[in-house]
């Protein structure tokens, strides 16, 4: 769903709540360019505290660690958490739950 929307250039949101005697919440403003992608990442803290960070990637980097994220293999699994991860484009929102989104959400708040 996330690489569809990178490849239509248009700026979406993403938003992954990892759940565990807390909130964790990471937002992110997605927009894709033909080479580049930015991402505008707001982060809540299971204390409260928040950060903002920008981040830049080359297209193909971003899907290369987009295409990673997505399989569960490569997502570190803490027992007990869990993640909501919702896309919304154009007021239109998609969302699941999983156990395997810590590497999308690495990706989303380092770009790694």
């Amino acid at each position: 769903m996330i690489k569809k929307y990178v490849d239509s250039r248009e700026l979406f949101n993403v938003t992954i709540v990892n759940s565990h005697n807390g909130r964790y919440t990471i937002t992110s403003s997605i927009w894709a360019g033909a080479d580049s992608v930015r991402l505008l990442t707001h982060v809540i803290d299971m204390t409260g505290g928040q950060r903002d960070t920008t981040i830049n990637l080359e297209k193909k980097d971003f899907l290369f660690k987009l295409s990673k994220a997505s399989f569960p293999i490569n997502s570190t699994k803490i027992a007990g958490h869990y993640q909501k991860i919702s896309v919304e484009r154009n007021g239109l929102e998609d969302s699941f739950e999983t156990v395997d989104g810590r590497t999308l959400m690495n990706l989303l708040e380092y770009g790694e």
